[in-house]
């Protein structure tokens, strides 16, 4: 049988046996019989203690361990841990005939998990419910269950029971709205609307060098940001209100990196985070640290263009960087779905450096000789707006700096002799 690189350790009793990282829950599960030499009537579970779990699955813990119920969340545990330290949870000895004795039994019910929503009056005015809720199907239980973003716009109805109610439940009932359709296109009667605001930051990281090496590449995301992912996978750390996502990388000389932990070789690192909507502002104005919860967009520091000439615009500004083309390109194509939706104008800028550092603060050892992070913002103007733009249209034809506005170092981030780091990222601002 072969084994994925790592160990097991099989505990139980007190005493452990080590041995290869099956693929398979079904394949682990076989090597534990073999090696304990297990009667093939007796009737057991792998389980992992709580605190080696991340905190959604520790929540299901019976006692101190959790039974790993299906080769997914085996598959999870696994993921990039050269160890896995399980133990074996013996049930007993089945009589002959009977099955699975778990499996008679009624599937348990499922408890309220935390859940966040952004309630917006219309006036714009927010707030922030934070509960512990049961959401309906349609609005993706499994992913709710594993703490990952509910994304989307939604209408329907938010049942709030009152808190002396013996459940204490939030329920909402809806459906998921098309990107093309519109809230107008609804008729609320009576209460608020309720708006769900899609906006996904989405960077890729180049890490460029001109020799292989090992390195260390953390990035750490300010209390803003609520992280959904990245490639290479990372654990998602979290402390102090702040989230670290840490690697152990090889940079290869070709410009490629590979992931000391599984192997994996990738272009380049990819994360992917949501504004944590609802945080307290933490930037009064567009001098303070950028705040991707509460992103400053407005008339006095963007730029208007027709939103078809977007694209063209954009790969004109990252061309005068010197991003080389096939980041660019990858940048734009990843763009294209964002920027089509909209068939007016569309605001932008990017951001300065040292304004966007400290809200997803880049950390690689060995440093680089030099690290460039261009971010965009940008947010779709229907027609009927474009009145409320007026200085930011004026600056569409204007040839504007952009390099010296980021505080970009062309000259040096394009010396290939040098150890360099070019990151491009954007967000879409959801009014």
């Amino acid at each position: 049988m072969s084994m994925s690189p790592g160990v097991l350790i099989l505990g139980a009793g007190g005493r452990e046996i080590v041995t290869g990282l099956p693929p398979t829950l079904e394949a682990a599960m076989s090597t534990a019989r073999d090696r304990w030499a297990m009667p093939p009537n007796l009737y057991f579970r792998l389980g992992v203690h709580k605190k080696d779990a991340p905190p959604w699955l520790a929540a299901t813990a019976q006692g101190d361990y959790v039974l790993i119920g299906d080769d997914s969340v085996y598959q999870l545990l696994k993921c990039g841990k050269p160890v896995l330290r399980t133990e074996i949870i013996a049930f007993g000895v089945m009589e002959k005939g009977f099955g699975d004795p778990l499996a008679t039994q009624a599937p348990p019910q499922p408890e309220p998990i935390p859940m966040r929503f952004s309630l917006f009056n219309e006036k714009d005015k927010a707030c922030r419910l934070d509960v512990k809720g049961m959401p309906s199907v349609n609005l993706d239980w499994n992913a709710a269950q594993t703490g990952s973003a509910v994304q989307g716009r939604y209408v329907g109805e938010l049942v709030i029971k009152p808190q002396n109610d013996a459940e204490g439940r939030i329920v909402f009932h809806g459906q998921k709205l098309p990107n093309a359709v519109a809230f107008n296109n609804f008729a609320v009667e009576g209460g608020y609307q309720l708006k769900l605001r899609n906006h996904t930051a989405r960077s890729f990281v180049s890490i460029l060098s001109p020799e292989d090496q090992f390195l260390t590449f953390e990035l750490t995301l300010s209390a803003g940001w609520r992280a959904t992912a990245s490639w290479p996978m990372a654990e998602v750390i979290a402390a102090k209100e702040k989230q670290t996502l840490p690697l152990v990388l090889r940079a290869n000389k070709d410009g490629s990196i590979t992931d000391v932990n599984t192997g994996i070789q990738a272009a380049g690192v990819h994360w992917e985070a949501t504004p944590n909507l609802g945080a307290p502002r933490q930037s009064k104005d567009d001098q303070e640290p950028f705040d991707p919860a509460n992103p400053d967009l407005v008339d006095y520091n963007a730029v208007l263009l027709e939103a078809n000439k977007m694209p063209e615009r954009i790969d004109q500004i990252l061309k005068d960087l010197g991003i080389p083309l096939q980041q660019r390109s990858h940048f734009i194509a990843d763009l294209m779905p964002y920027l089509a939706r909209h068939n007016g104008y569309i605001a932008f800028r990017f951001l300065q450096q040292d304004f966007f550092d400290p809200a997803a603060v880049l950390s690689i050892r060995p440093s680089p000789h030099v690290i460039g992070r261009v971010f965009l913002l940008f947010q779709g103007v229907p027609n009927e707006y474009v009145g409320d733009w007026k200085e930011s249209r004026k600056r569409g034809p204007l040839p504007i700096d952009w390099a010296t506005v980021i505080g970009y170092d062309k000259s040096n981030l394009a010396e290939k002799t040098w150890f360099r780091v070019i990151e491009l990222g954007a967000m879409e601002v959801v009014p």
